[in-house]
């Protein structure tokens, strides 16, 4: 078990700052299990703010005393803190004091600002700039302020610019587009990383078509509404594992959405199969005679040892032949997602797997870097794993860019990252051909409405002025079907 130790920070009128100075410790010094206290005698870290000036205190070493000057002070509180952690641990995070799950939003936000300031000072420069004209700017900015090292600065800024490409360009332009969402909460097992909402096939198999039923009721009553005025972009049907659906439950939900959806507005169609063990011919059939564009098939690693150990039933070799069945039935996009820091995985299995990947060439590949998510089993029994140092996982995403980027021609696309990442590290989807998931950027930077049906849905709509308005379902998939009635009238009330 790890030692319990507790950190002191302020009650203070600045939102958030005692959760988000707790998580920057445990980035910084996580061999401890930390957690927040009242008790600023009892503390093994403290940060005291009195009158103006805050005090910070690590491990009863007095760090400094420090006055509140900046305009931004619940920044400047964490920057100061930060600058100690790292004094006192000697160690950089590779993304600084950022803790948001989208670094770019940041990129997008400083770039707009140095635009501004070009037409402002140059009215009649009518040119259109890009993100990358301002790279050494912005770079300055993430490095000095932010403490952001350069080479995830520049990552930051290259799926920027890529997504500037195909992503509307104005709150106004975006606001008269959405996306749909559907969420199939079930899967085969699991996983033991994993704490999405994810209900056993085998417990759920004699009510899946209730839930399919329900997901249509939910569907008919609010999308009418939504199609009258605005034009579809993107449909993403995702999970746990949309195949856990037998034939004839996808053939309905799928019938249903063709027939209902102005699918001549649609730009991308996805539908993230995911785990290999319920892919299946007629499966994959029953998706191409709807026009689906897009899936996944994720093997999180090449590795057998690795996958029995994170709980996925299913084999190397079912893998590979999900992925030729896709492809002899025309499939062409086909994204496959690997999770580096996996339990028990060395440096040689990463080279391994992405040897694998070298062999295959999927159309995209997203490398995720281990989060230790609170519910997972992971989290739950974590004494039971061996999991790699920090060194380790940089290694490990060095052979991921290397590979991608510098020898199969990828390019990143889209990013972002979670609580408790191994390494404090980041999510990051490359692929081929300039050929991206629109649907991933267009969720990533919140950039137009997204409406989510289904448990653990996540309707995000995006108003004129760029605010962002949260509606979520349940996530209990029977909690859902009893409590079907209640999601559509908060969705509709929110709608008007």
């Amino acid at each position: 078990m790890k030692e319990m130790k507790q950190l002191f920070v302020s009650k203070t009128q600045y939102n958030n700052l005692q959760e988000e100075c707790l998580i920057m410790l445990r980035e910084f010094i996580g061999k401890y299990k930390w957690t927040l206290t009242e008790d600023k005698e009892q503390s093994d870290v403290i940060i005291n703010i009195v009158e103006g000036r805050f005090f910070i205190e690590i491990f009863y070493d007095k760090s400094g005393e420090y006055l509140l000057q900046d305009v931004d002070q619940k920044f400047e509180i964490k920057a100061r803190f930060y600058k100690c952690l790292a004094s006192y641990t000697t160690k950089k995070l590779p993304w600084g004091m950022l803790q948001g799950i989208r670094p770019t939003k940041l990129v997008y936000k400083i770039y707009h600002r140095l635009a501004k300031k070009i037409v402002d000072t140059n009215k009649s420069n009518t040119n259109k700039s890009n993100i990358i004209d301002k790279k050494e700017e912005i770079i300055n900015e993430l490095e000095n302020r932010y403490m952001v090292s350069r080479e995830m600065a520049v990552l930051a800024i290259k799926v920027a610019s890529f997504e500037q490409q195909y992503l509307p360009q104005t709150v106004i332009e975006a606001s008269k587009k959405f996306s749909i969402y559907i969420s199939i909460p079930f899967c085969p097992t699991r996983c033991h990383y994993c704490s999405f909402p994810a209900n056993s096939i085998s417990n759920w198999e004699d009510k899946m078509d209730e839930y399919v039923n329900g997901l249509i009721s939910e569907m008919e009553a609010v999308l009418p509404k939504l199609f009258m005025d605005n034009q579809l972009s993107t449909i993403y049907i995702g999970g746990g594992t949309p195949t856990s659906l037998n034939v004839e439950q996808l053939d309905k939900l799928l019938g249903y959405i063709t027939s209902t959806f102005p699918m001549n507005q649609v730009k991308e169609f996805t539908v993230e199969a995911g785990r290999p063990d319920t892919i299946t011919i007629k499966k994959l059939k029953v998706l191409r005679k709807y026009g689906v564009l897009r899936i996944s098939i994720n093997p999180q690693s090449m590795n057998q040892t690795t996958l029995n150990i994170i709980g996925r039933k299913h084999s190397i070799d079912d893998i590979y032949k999900a992925y030729e069945m896709a492809k002899e039935i025309g499939f062409t996009r086909i994204n496959m997602d690997l999770i580096l820091g996996l339990p028990g995985e060395s440096i040689e299995d990463v080279k391994y797997t992405f040897d694998r990947i070298k062999e295959i060439r999927p159309n995209e590949v997203t490398v995720h870097t281990l989060a230790i998510k609170r519910s997972s089993k992971i989290h739950e029994e974590i004494e039971k794993y061996h999991l790699p140092n920090d060194n380790e996982i940089k290694e490990m995403l060095n052979i991921s860019r290397k590979v991608l980027t510098s020898e199969l021609d990828y390019k990143p696309y889209y990013l972002y990252r979670q609580k408790n990442m191994m390494g404090s590290y980041e999510n990051v989807g490359y692929c081929l051909n300039d050929n991206p998931c629109i649907y991933n950027m267009e969720t990533m930077e919140e950039v137009l409405s997204i409406i989510a049906f289904g448990a653990g849905g996540i309707t995000k709509l995006v108003d004129n002025k760029g605010k962002v308005t949260r509606i979520e379902n349940v996530k209990n998939a029977q909690s859902y079907l009893e409590r079907l009635d209640e999601m559509i009238e908060r969705k509709n009330h929110k709608l008007g």
